[in-house]
C-alpha cells in the first residue's frame, strides 16, 4: 500500500517522497478468552481483554471484590486486601433506555452546521490534553499498585459517558446503544514495560453492574477466568511515516506542515 501511495504522490507532482520508520513497540495477540461467574450462580460473562495486557496462568478461579480506586488516596484503603482477587475498579453505571438519536444520520440542521464559518472550535485544547495526560498518569499509578498487590485480574465496564460525538467537531451527539456492546481499549504499554500491568477485561456494562449489585448485598462472587495472550517482539521498525514535499514558489523558503492518517488498502 505504501508503494502505491508513493507512486500516486509522484504522479501528483510531490517530491522527496520516502518512508521514515519508527519503533512501534511490541505486538500483542489474544489466543483464548473465557469468563464465567460461578458463584452465587453460573453465568457466562460477555467481555474482552484489553489489548497489551497479560494473560492469566491458565484457568484461574478467584473471588471478586469491589475496589473503586480513582486516586492515590484510595491505595491505603485496599492495600493488603486484593491478593489473588479480581477487582471491580469502577462503580456501576446506569443503563439508560434508548431514546433520541441513535443512528448517525445527519439532518438538515446538521448539514447546515457543517457549512458554518468558522468551523466550530475543537473543545479541550491544551487544557484538555493536560487533563488527558494527568488521567493517563494516574491510571499508570493505579495499575502499578494493583500489580504490586497481586490481583488476579481487573474488570471494568468501559467509559462513563453514554453519549458519543457526532464527529467532525460538530455539536450534536448520539446515544451509545451499549447494553451488550463492549467499548474496550488498550490497557498497557507497548515499550519495554509491555506486560507489566495486571490482566484487564472490559465487560458488558450490565454484566459488570450485576456483580456490583450482588456484592452490595454482601453475597460472595467468584469468577472462573482464562486469558491467553502473547506479546511479539518487533523484528523491524513497524511504524512508518510516509513523507513527501510540495514544491513552493514565491514562498519556497517557508515550511508548512500537514499530516493525516495513512491506512493500508
Amino acid at each position: 500500500a505504501s508503494d502505491w501511495a508513493q507512486k500516486r504522490f509522484k504522479e501528483w507532482g510531490l517530491v522527496n517522497v520516502h518512508e521514515e520508520g519508527w519503533p512501534f513497540g511490541k505486538g500483542w495477540s489474544l489466543e483464548r478468552f473465557s469468563a464465567n461467574m460461578i458463584e452465587p450462580q453460573v453465568s457466562p460473562l460477555i467481555g474482552y481483554p484489553k489489548s497489551w495486557t497479560p494473560g492469566t496462568p491458565g484457568v484461574v478461579t478467584a473471588e471478586v471484590v469491589y475496589a473503586p480506586i480513582s486516586s492515590e488516596a484510595d491505595f491505603d484503603k485496599y492495600r493488603g486486601k486484593l491478593q489473588g482477587k479480581i477487582a471491580l475498579t469502577q462503580p456501576a453505571r446506569e443503563v439508560k433506555m434508548l431514546e433520541g438519536r441513535v443512528v448517525l444520520r445527519m439532518t438538515d440542521e446538521d448539514i447546515k452546521e457543517t457549512q458554518t464559518t468558522p468551523i466550530p472550535a475543537r473543545t479541550g485544547g491544551a487544557r484538555g490534553e493536560s487533563e488527558f495526560r494527568r488521567g493517563a498518569q494516574m491510571q499508570s499509578k493505579i495499575n502499578a499498585f494493583l500489580l504490586a498487590e497481586g490481583v488476579a485480574a481487573v474488570f471494568d465496564r468501559g467509559p462513563d459517558n453514554v453519549m458519543s460525538a457526532g464527529g467532525s467537531d460538530m455539536t450534536w451527539r448520539t446515544q451509545r446503544p451499549d447494553g451488550g456492546t463492549i467499548f474496550v481499549q488498550s490497557g498497557g504499554p507497548r515499550d519495554q514495560n509491555a506486560g507489566k500491568v495486571p490482566p484487564q477485561v472490559t465487560l458488558a456494562v450490565e454484566h459488570y453492574n450485576r456483580m456490583v449489585r450482588i456484592l452490595e448485598k454482601k453475597a460472595p462472587v467468584k469468577v472462573e477466568l482464562n486469558i491467553q495472550a502473547k506479546f511479539h517482539d518487533e523484528a523491524r521498525k513497524n511504524g512508518i511515516n510516509l513523507i513527501a514535499e510540495i514544491p513552493g514558489s514565491d514562498l519556497a523558503d517557508e515550511d508548512v506542515l500537514t499530516g493525516a492518517h495513512f491506512y493500508s488498502l
